[in-house]
């Protein structure tokens, strides 16, 4: 995907998550969790 720069929004993770380390996203009528781990990555579980 090629997205002119201006089109996209970026969102900091620790904007979203706030003092914590997960993000509960409802989408579709179906929870997902967003989660950082110790090694610096992103898991996305349902």
């Amino acid at each position: 995907m090629n997205l002119d720069n201006s089109l996209r929004k970026i969102v900091r993770f620790s904007d979203l998550a706030r003092c914590g380390d997960e993000v509960w996203i409802e989408y579709q009528g179906k929870l997902y969790r967003l989660q950082s781990t110790r090694q610096g990555k992103l898991v996305l579980t349902k």
